[in-house]
């Protein structure tokens, strides 16, 4: 009787379960479940059970529950555990720039977007775990975001470097730069007024037109012999309170230089003290022996001030208004445009010295360290510094720019952006970027610049 009662209760009990299954069972191959949908870097899902969100491996959970997850890009596998369904395969895409790997030179770098390795193209060898960026041979590398899944497979390092500022020439390119704030990149070519040509050359006194000569208190005008029948054309212009000097040189052969263009300069004397404008070019040129050819247009100079102010002991500047000039042969070319730049440093003091330094503005570079591409130079904060001591009128034997910013972009999108305020007064914070991301930061030393600091471009007014 007990037996009985025990297989009756089971077979109730299996029935039950039949009716429960079975309807499931006949339906399921029919049914059509909403899938989990991804917009942007969110996963989504129908309110059609309890889910969770894992990683591909299902080795870490990183949502549960909820009618969403936010997560960063790769694979995911999201499981609805009241219905039982897997979903092995979620993709979550990159956004542009999120998980990019940029090559400069022969250093790798990412974003801080994940935890990443760098391994040799055939993943037998491992470089680099973690960080931002790993140096490397030239070849073909695996650069995997361990934490996303996300694998770049062709990552190309060349034996040459790919960028125009790259950590191999940043030393040199800062140089260069700074030789055109302080003007000696080009300087000492410029034309000025040649008194050194004028006195020794034969003149010739030339009638001053009725025009000219009613305009001004006092003109004369000359023309010099050049060495190959070529003239220059000099015209004075004075009277209170400026000073006027011109030059046309016309196919003039001066020694082994064939110059051509135009050039003036003025000094005013006023009631508060002496002023001296920039020379200002026009479309001047000088062709040399060598075969180069240089060019030159707009302001440049080292403007003088009144020196009324008994505290100012020696000022050194040099400036450039709507500058051009260009250097160009077969093999080479230096150019500077577009400049408006102002270097200035004046000594103060008279029983304790103090330089008080500053360097400013703008201009476009190319030469053969850019590859003969454009690099545009600018300063969001002038490069300012004030320094104290004992060193009488000369530079003291360490300083450096305290504050400031300096940037460099070229066409290839890599920069470089230069900080004065490092947190160390003797160094300078550098950081390299390509297309606007960071690739790397790290500190030099000022003292890779200072001979080429110490030297402004004397003045081209000056005897020549």
């Amino acid at each position: 009787m007990c037996r009985n009662k025990q297989r009756h209760r089971t077979l109730q009990i299996q029935r039950a379960a039949k009716l429960l299954v079975t309807p499931f069972l006949l339906a399921s191959p029919a049914a059509v479940f909403a899938e989990p949908v991804v917009n942007g870097n969110t996963i989504s899902w129908p309110e059609d059970g309890w889910y969770q969100v894992q990683s591909a491996d299902g080795a870490t959970t990183l949502c549960n529950g909820g009618k969403s997850c936010t997560v960063d890009p790769g694979r995911y596998l999201v499981i609805n555990h009241t219905l039982g369904i897997r979903y092995t395969d979620v993709q979550v895409e990159d956004e542009p720039g999120r998980n990019a790997v940029l090559v400069s030179g022969q250093t790798i770098s990412w974003p801080d977007f994940g935890w990443y390795q760098v391994q040799s193209a055939d993943g037998l060898e491992t470089y680099c775990n973690g960080g931002r960026f790993c140096d490397v041979e030239p070849g073909v590398y695996i650069v995997i975001n361990h934490t996303t899944g996300v694998r770049f497979t062709d990552v190309r390092v060349s034996d040459g470097v790919s960028a125009v500022i790259n950590r191999n020439n940043h030393i040199e390119l800062l140089e260069q730069v700074f030789e055109v704030y302080t003007g000696t990149l080009y300087g000492g070519e410029l034309p000025g007024v040649p008194t050194g040509f004028m006195d020794s050359h034969l003149s010739t006194s030339v009638e001053v037109p009725e025009d000219i000569q009613n305009e001004n208190h006092h003109v004369v005008m000359f023309d010099y012999a050049c060495d190959n029948g070529g003239v220059l054309g000099y015209t004075q212009r004075s009277g209170f309170p400026y000073w006027v000097e011109e030059m046309e040189w016309m196919d003039c052969l001066d020694g082994d230089i064939i110059r051509n263009g135009m050039a003036y300069s003025q000094d005013n004397n006023g009631y508060y003290g002496y002023y001296r404008y920039l020379m200002k070019s026009l479309s001047y040129t000088a062709d040399y022996p060598s075969g180069e050819k240089m060019t030159v247009s707009g302001s440049y100079g080292s403007i003088s001030e009144s020196h009324i102010d008994p505290s100012i002991r020696t000022i050194r500047r040099w400036t450039t208004e709507d500058f051009d000039y260009q250097l160009q042969s077969e093999s080479s070319l230096l150019e500077v445009g577009d400049a408006n730049t102002n270097i200035r440093y004046t000594w103060l003091g008279r029983n304790t010295s103090v330089l008080s330094a500053g360097m400013s503005g703008s201009f476009r570079l190319k030469s053969d360290l850019s590859d003969n591409q454009d690099i545009d130079v600018t300063m969001s904060e002038p490069l300012t510094a004030d320094v104290t001591g004992d060193f009488g009128s000369s530079y003291p034997d360490e300083w450096s720019f305290t504050l400031g910013t300096l940037e460099l972009s070229a066409e290839d999108g890599s920069a470089l952006r230069l900080k004065a305020d490092s947190g160390d007064v003797d160094t300078v914070e550098i950081t390299l970027l390509q297309d606007g991301a960071e690739l790397e930061t790290f500190q030099q030393p000022w003292s890779l610049w200072w001979d080429v600091l110490e030297n402004v471009q004397s003045d081209p007014r000056s005897a020549k």
